[in-house]
């Protein structure tokens, strides 16, 4: 398993981070895509090819949005090099003739007759480009802005400073040929990246994000960069999450939980994986029905407020006044008994002692094993807590049964107080089957 590859499974660092070395070190071309006859540096082609064309298109009086979604599925990812500024002055000479609005003949032309890529169906270039760019955004650097034939391509505001260190430190990319996969892959493992690598770019990178967020700082508020971003980043977050609660309706994110629980057969609105969507849609219903107060949502977002993936391992998923929440898609036996027990009772354990509080501890699933009712049974007497295990249609019920913040903890205890009294395969029959 190779560096990169352990981080990314066991969540030892930002994901963010992760993504970025992947991304930076990506080669079309590589010996793992021996199908590729690209020469590309596709992440780095990107970010240069938008640094560049924003300065040419605000020479000419324009205001600079980036680079326009099917200008990159074509332009961008039809560059069989590291020419950018090439790749440049076709979209200026496009945009000179066509102005910003997609032609489709022309494209076609440019791609499969001018470059003479092999041709594929024109609707497959959109999901080929969504595809990447899903994964360019896990680098938390560039941003999809407008709607409908008018979406952007563009560099992340919070992020900027990453951004310009790398257009700095990798002003001379070009492509590389490597004699092996083995020889690609440590490659990618010792891809550097600024601001990780310079204590100065860091801290400029902090500052950039503090000035974002309308922070000062002193002198002596930098003794602890990693504090510092921290905090910083938390902010960023869940400011982005306010805006996507603030957005957000709670009859449609209902129904987002009922596809979530098969008890819906229609197709979700969010473009996110399964175990990450729950998480997103436990945090906006929280906020939008009892307000944002205490809301603390340990996922990674951009600024659009859509999370990009998971915090580092080792934080409770979502906390929401007294409330822990473990949210989990796993439905098989061993896997829920043996990853969703002992982290829960051992976050709420020291989330008590930290608080000095009494706490309410709550797992969702789509469905509850016995045996992980049983553990929950223990710790609830053990600890003398109020910890519970419930299904994701149990908790729309909790949801829809409890108008107010009160109610909801009114009848969540009522869940913990079934589980301590009932014989524990009757409370499974009840959450999973009524």
């Amino acid at each position: 398993m190779t560096n990169l590859a352990f981080e990314l499974i066991n969540r030892k660092s930002y994901i963010t981070d992760i993504y970025s070395k992947i991304m930076v070190g990506l080669h079309f071309g590589n010996p793992t895509r021996k199908s590729t006859l690209n020469k590309a540096r596709v992440f780095l082609n990107t970010i240069f090819v938008i640094d560049l064309l924003k300065k040419e298109w605000e020479k000419l009086g324009n205001e600079a949005k980036g680079i326009l979604k099917y200008e990159f599925k074509s332009f961008v990812l039809g560059m069989k090099d590291c020419d950018y500024k090439k790749c440049v002055k076709d979209i200026l000479e496009y945009r000179k003739n066509y102005g910003l609005k997609e032609n489709e003949e022309y494209i076609n032309d440019y791609l499969f007759n001018k470059l003479d890529l092999k041709k594929i169906k024109y609707e497959s270039l959109n999901d080929y480009a969504d595809e990447v760019f899903r994964k360019f955004e896990m680098t938390g650097l560039l941003i999809a802005r407008g709607k409908f034939k008018h979406i952007y391509y563009d560099f992340s505001n919070f992020n900027y400073k990453k951004i310009e260190s790398l257009l700095n430190a990798y002003k001379n990319y070009d492509f590389k040929e490597f004699s092996n996969t083995e020889e690609y892959i440590n490659f990618l493992d010792n891809i550097k990246l600024p601001w990780l690598d310079n204590y100065e770019v860091r801290k400029e990178v902090i500052k950039q994000k503090a000035k974002n967020l309308n922070i000062k700082f002193k002198d002596s508020d930098f003794e602890n960069l990693n504090i510092l971003e921290e905090s910083l980043n938390q902010k960023f977050y869940n400011k982005a999450l306010q805006t996507a609660i603030l957005q957000s309706d709670i009859n449609e994110l209902l129904e987002e939980l009922k596809i979530l629980a098969s008890l819906s057969n229609a197709k979700s609105k969010y473009d996110i994986p399964e175990p990450l969507r729950l998480e997103y849609l436990l945090a906006l219903i929280l906020g939008k029905k009892y307000g944002i107060k205490k809301l603390y949502s340990n996922l990674i977002y951009n600024e659009n407020g859509i999370p990009l993936s998971y915090a580092p391992a080792g934080k409770i998923d979502l906390e929401y006044q007294d409330f822990l929440f473990e949210a989990t898609m796993i439905k098989n036996r061993n896997q829920q008994l043996n990853s969703e027990t002992t982290s829960i009772a051992r976050h709420m354990k020291e989330s008590k002692d930290k608080r000095q509080e009494d706490l309410r501890t709550i797992l969702i699933a789509p469905y509850i094993h016995w045996d992980v009712a049983l553990f929950f049974k223990f710790c609830a007497k053990e600890f003398e807590s109020k910890i519970a295990p419930i299904t994701i249609s149990k908790f729309i019920e909790l949801i829809e049964n409890s108008p107010n913040f009160i109610d909801f903890q009114i009848n969540f205890d009522n869940f913990v107080k079934q589980l301590l009294i009932e014989q524990t395969q009757n409370y499974i029959d009840s959450i999973n089957f009524n």
